[in-house]
């Protein structure tokens, strides 16, 4: 048996001591990076501790560290080493390959839609009817259990939520707030309106549109305008945020979907092995009693306040096109489920939501002041709202970024009563 000299026992030393600090620095890189605090759907840990950079950075210290360890060794025990090793890798590049480039939904195939039912609302389909149930919002992305709302919608001949393919000379434009997916059909916000003001109206409504998107869409739906009145609403939790989506570069290639294989593995493993709590780790408040989830607080304008002169600016394009053919247009606020109930809150202590001066936009007054100088009728939905929650009977779903039928009630018959719209239509 031959017997290893001194260089080469030296050698081997050196090669098992790196190893030995690769695998050590691997060690400390997770102790260092630790974080105990409670996670959210968006930022997972791993066991609630780790995220994605940090766990790479560690495997590939540990990688490396076995890597060293199997140079001292025989070289047969390295090349095997390197071989497996580039086998996973390639492997691992194939699949995230085959997801990027479109021709398989990694997230659809292990992580399937939670809400049952046909998708509806998205895109204008005419003539459509579909039931089904669904499930509110924010409890869901939180995997809170809430009870399944039925819904019953049917379009008209444009593919809009209307009974009557005639549309109405008064038309609520906006997005899901407006549509009313929980809601059944004769308590919507536009039927609301229809009974109050005495006089048919319809919606033009999608779901997940910002203001831009809406001005094209009705503008592109065929509809006659002419002598139409346009009463939009602008929702404060998110169209700030959809215009933001709606302004990005589009990308080429925009019809396949990309899905990422080492993303939808790693949102599996976080998400077992987490071990936050859904009430921990979601904003909420107890009203009564009832605890109420919230979604858009400080998210909603935080960084994108710019956006609003962007919407600012469709708006006066549409209302300009739309007085040209004879029609008016008329602005409503919708506040946050947030600005409506953070009085009546009570939050758990530490709660990032009980400062309302971080969570609280001044959209509602910047957006009435220019709407004065516009010229432009705007009305501003938080006190009739507020009164309301005020005397116990809350306008949004517990834990949904929509409105029950309370809101849709109170929000309809507010416009149905507003002097600027019943001047329009007398």
């Amino acid at each position: 048996m031959k017997s290893e000299n001194p260089e080469q026992s030296r050698g081997k030393t050196a090669y098992l001591a790196v190893g030995l600090l690769l695998l050590l620095g691997a060690v400390l890189v997770l102790v260092f990076t630790a974080n105990t605090a409670p996670t959210t759907p968006d930022t997972r840990r791993l066991f609630g501790l780790w995220r994605l950079p940090h766990v790479v950075l560690s495997t590939f210290g540990f990688i490396f560290g076995l890597g060293v360890f199997a140079l001292s060794g025989r070289r047969e025990r390295f090349l095997g080493f390197v071989s497996i090793l580039g086998t996973l890798f390639l492997c691992i590049g194939l699949l995230e390959g085959v997801g990027r480039a479109g021709l398989i939904s990694w997230e659809g195939l292990f992580r399937p839609a939670q809400v049952g039912g046909e998708a509806v609302g998205w895109s204008p389909v005419p003539n459509q009817r579909v039931t089904g149930e669904t499930y509110q919002d924010i409890a869901t992305r939180f995997e809170l259990p809430s009870d399944p709302i039925p819904f019953d919608v049917a379009t008209d001949k444009y593919g809009f939520r209307n009974s009557d393919d005639e549309i109405a000379n008064v038309i609520v434009l906006g997005d899901s707030i407006v549509f009313g997916g929980q809601t059944q059909k004769e308590n919507t916000i536009d039927a609301v309106v229809e009974a109050t003001l005495n006089q048919p109206v319809s919606q033009v409504a999608l779901l997940g549109l910002s203001i831009q998107e809406q001005h094209e869409l009705l503008l592109n739906s065929g509809i006659d305008l002419s002598g139409k009145t346009v009463v939009q609403l602008f929702f404060e939790g998110n169209d700030l945020l959809d215009s933001a989506r709606f302004r990005a570069p589009k990308t080429s290639g925009e019809g396949l979907k990309s899905s990422s294989f080492v993303k939808t593995v790693w949102g599996l493993a976080t998400k077992a092995t987490d071990p936050t709590s859904p009430w921990e780790s979601a904003d909420y408040c107890t009203v009564k009693e009832q605890r109420i989830l919230f979604l858009w607080t400080r998210r909603s304008f935080d960084g994108h306040m710019s956006e609003l002169t962007h919407v600012q600016q469709s708006i006066k394009r549409f209302a300009t096109q739309l007085n040209e053919v004879g029609g008016t247009y008329a602005l409503v606020f919708v506040p946050t489920k947030y600005r409506v109930l953070n009085d009546l809150c009570t939050y758990p202590e530490g709660s990032p939501l009980s400062d309302p001066s971080l969570h609280l936009s001044s959209i509602p007054n910047l957006l009435g002041e220019w709407s004065k100088e516009m010229g432009i009728p705007y009305l501003d939905l938080t006190t009739p709202l507020t009164n309301t929650a005020t005397q116990g009977d809350n306008p949004w779903l517990w834990g949904d970024t929509h409105w029950g039928d309370t809101g849709h009630r109170i929000s309809g018959e507010a416009i149905g009563r507003w002097d600027a719209l019943l001047d329009e239509t007398r």
